[in-house]
């Protein structure tokens, strides 16, 4: 019989067995993070929305970077906040606002300050959400396992690729923006409810975690790859559907489709390439991978390159996503790792925030399509510091 150890629970060759016993206490998060997945991967058409407002590509960039400055911005007490309470608290309430916040949108299109308030409640939910999931799953990895952990537990979040953006496309072309967020709201509200169900772990909760540059500068390299990797990702996720727009791409959500496709068949294959053979190895070729992938998108003027490109940046994120997660928790001090989980996954929106701006700039001065070759600059630069401390780190994994 499982015991309530989470190492007990896990069988070492095939990973979650025994469904009937070892896997029941997992499928309540799995599913949690399939219902914010659909609702999270449906940020790619919230640029529709801004222009449908008659915002530009530039007001298109700040509404996008709005939802990651929020995240930023309470990265600290969330961190806090798991060091202190647990995961669950955090969960819930990151989860109330990922419910509410969708059908919001929809009285107060046109009227700019509402809409951007109302993006940085929903940025500040998903935030709480990510930090606190992705702790979860840390913490209930077996020792030594905890990339491949958090690898599995982000499984739903990219299944849910494989129909959200797609979906979503097709609702808001058929039914409209409005019946868009109020589904989006009922999924959240599903999630809510689920969340309830998920058994509290016992969580590290120290009260004198204290946050200081010394205790968090061994943490520098997985920071700035967390950042990089966001900025990376979020290129297509912001301007994919402009640049569809002006191609007259259709069907453009199936990018998101191959993405998560390829990304879950990764995953699962290459699951414990990173805890045998080392992140940085595994990160390597992923950010190569990841600059190709956004080139290809760049000259992407039918729906077959766009597709390919999905498959190349879903197998690079697949690998990279919890390589990257994971290697914050792992060097963290025992008492400190709810704040580094949340730091390591602000730096995630940090990055978003900033291609928000950035990428938004860029599209506004010259052009949408421009925004993939500096995609790919960002990814090969990750590459180059892994590559770099590999050099003068050898043995460090």
């Amino acid at each position: 019989m499982c015991s309530t150890n989470s190492a007990s629970c896990w069988n070492r060759k095939s990973g979650f067995s025994d469904i009937s016993v070892r896997y029941r206490r997992h499928v309540p998060p799995l599913l949690l993070h399939f219902l914010v997945g659909l609702s999270f991967t449906n940020n790619a058409l919230y640029p529709l929305y801004v222009q449908s407002a008659g915002g530009g590509p530039q007001v298109v960039g700040w509404f996008m970077a709005t939802y990651y400055l929020a995240a930023i911005l309470g990265r600290p007490l969330i961190g806090k906040a798991l060091n202190r309470l647990g995961f669950k608290p955090v969960l819930l309430a990151g989860l109330l606002l990922i419910a509410l916040t969708p059908a919001l949108f929809v009285p107060v299109r046109y009227r700019w300050g509402y809409m951007f308030l109302i993006r940085l409640f929903q940025g500040l939910g998903f935030g709480a959400y990510f930090s606190a999931f992705f702790t979860l799953a840390a913490e209930r990895a077996p020792a030594g396992r905890q990339t491949e952990t958090v690898g599995i537990y982000g499984l739903p979040g990219m299944a849910a690729n494989l129909i959200g953006p797609g979906l979503g496309e097709w609702i808001v072309r058929t039914r409209g923006l409005d019946t868009f967020f109020l589904i989006l709201t009922g999924v959240g509200c599903l999630a809510l409810g689920l969340a309830l169900v998920v058994p509290a772990q016992s969580a590290n909760r120290s009260l004198s975690g204290a946050v200081s540059f010394r205790r968090y500068r061994s943490l520098m390299l997985p920071f700035a790859l967390s950042f990089l990797l966001a900025f990376a990702w979020a290129a297509p996720v912001m301007f994919l559907a402009p640049l569809a727009e002006i191609r007259h791409l259709r069907g453009f959500g199936l990018y998101f489709t191959t993405f998560a496709l390829s990304g879950i068949i990764f995953r699962i294959w290459g699951r414990s390439w990173a805890d045998r053979f080392g992140r940085r190895w595994v990160l390597l070729p992923a950010f190569l991978l990841y600059g190709a992938g956004m080139l290809l998108l760049a000259v992407s003027a039918t729906l077959s390159p766009l597709l390919l490109a999905g498959i190349v940046v879903g197998a690079a994120h697949g690998l990279a996503f919890p390589a990257v997660t994971t290697l914050a928790y792992t060097l963290a001090p025992e008492d400190i790792r709810g704040s580094a989980m949340a730091l390591s996954t602000g730096m995630l929106d940090l990055g978003g925030f900033s291609a928000g701006f950035f990428l938004g700039w860029v599209a506004a001065v010259w052009q949408v399509s421009l925004v993939f070759p500096v995609a790919t600059l960002v990814a090969w630069t990750a590459a180059g510091l892994v590559a770099l401390h590999l050099r003068t780190s050898p043995v460090s994994r």
